[in-house]
């Protein structure tokens, strides 16, 4: 009979992993194509619900990003959203190597196997994603923070804290 093996979709193994934030600010990023599906819109409203500082960059670009922009402008002056658009694969990676990343957060409704929260734990930055698809094969308690398929604002912004409260051991 014939042979089949598993080869699982990865990433390289990095020399650096990304920095933390020292000042206070909690950053966050995101990486996705701006549709419903990925529940931008839910995870901007999370942020009314954080009432500490925080930097939120999207990386990408997507026919809701206009919209979602409109609800971050409305945001409490404590957090700062940030919106570079579309970056090549090549951009992603040196953000993770120049620019200081705290939690990789990816709230979508449905998933793959995304190589965008691989990357992200590839330069040692924990995660908080939904429970879908393969997500839960990636992202276990040791390296990060599952939340239901239709985890609310208020509920994405409860494990935002707590993860800003757990102590550096266990980020």
């Amino acid at each position: 009979g014939r042979r089949l093996a598993l080869s699982r979709l990865g990433v390289p193994a990095r020399s650096r992993v990304a920095r933390h934030s020292q000042d206070g600010v909690l950053r966050l990023l995101s990486c996705s194509y701006a549709v419903p599906v990925k529940r931008l819109d839910v995870l901007a409203r999370a942020l009314e619900f954080c009432g500490f500082p925080v930097q939120w960059t999207h990386i990408g670009d997507g026919p809701m990003l206009e919209g979602i922009k409109a609800t971050a402008q409305g945001l409490p002056v404590n957090v700062d959203a940030r919106f570079p658009g579309h970056l090549s694969n090549r951009e992603v990676l040196r953000y993770y190597e120049t620019e200081r990343v705290d939690l990789f957060v990816n709230v979508s409704s449905s998933e793959g196997l995304p190589v965008s929260i691989m990357e992200a734990m590839s330069y040692g930055v924990p995660v908080l994603a939904t429970a879908v698809g393969g997500v839960p094969e990636l992202v276990s308690t040791d390296v990060g923070y599952l939340l239901e398929q239709d985890a609310t604002p208020q509920q994405i912004a409860g494990a935002i804290r707590r993860f800003r409260e757990a102590s550096a051991a266990q980020k």
